[in-house]
């Protein structure tokens, strides 16, 4: 079968807002948000893989690492670096370059396109201020889109539907999303997957 004409494997992975977010698309109907999804002529096969409380180096490790060989994805979809800003790092640029290394890893491994999504900025982070943490965001997201632009296999995407919201995105914890949270998030997510589609028919 021509590569114009398969199956895409999408993977959708990272920290709790992606756990958050398969639970959320499987109890939105069955057989869900994501069923049947199609663009540009191919069908996409779309699954999640979300840990709570995870970090870069979670997704690092060998074993896990090997869960996402054995997918096969073309396409992975980043949500990772908030926990890792909310844990004393030694500076929010050693959380950039490490999604970067990641990145170059899960291309190493055979995916055709990775997608670093934006940090979130949270209402609350655990050691520091509202404040201090958006700058920290701030700064990542900047290394992150510096790094990733001109990369053929990679990019960055920057969220939509979210940061500007008037309505109450976030649970009352500050850093998990609401039902609506969690469908802007899907809008979001939705058009990174879009892109990133896009960009596999292009090459």
């Amino acid at each position: 079968m021509s590569t114009a004409c398969s199956d895409l494997e999408i993977l959708i992975i990272g920290h709790s807002h992606v756990y958050w977010l398969g639970e959320f698309v499987d109890s939105a109907g069955s057989p869900g948000l994501f069923a049947n999804f199609e663009r540009q002529g191919r069908r996409c096969n779309i699954s999640f893989l979300g840990f709570r409380g995870a970090t870069i180096t979670t997704f690092r490790k060998q074993h896990v690492m090997a869960r996402i060989s054995a997918i096969k994805p073309d396409i992975v979809i980043v949500l990772l670096g908030a926990n890792d800003l909310d844990n004393f790092v030694p500076s929010p640029q050693s959380v950039g370059f490490s999604l970067c290394v990641f990145a170059d890893e899960l291309l190493a491994v055979g995916v055709k396109q990775v997608c670093v999504c934006q940090i979130e900025r949270r209402r609350r982070w655990r050691h520091f201020d509202f404040e201090h943490g958006s700058s920290y965001v701030a700064a990542v997201n900047y290394l992150l889109e510096i790094e990733c632009n001109g990369n053929r296999g990679l990019f960055y995407w920057r969220h939509k539907y979210i940061w500007n919201s008037q309505a109450n995105i976030f649970r009352s914890d500050g850093v998990h999303f609401t039902t609506v949270g969690n469908l802007r998030l899907y809008r979001s997510v939705r058009g990174a997957i879009y892109k990133a589609i896009s960009r596999v028919v292009d090459n």
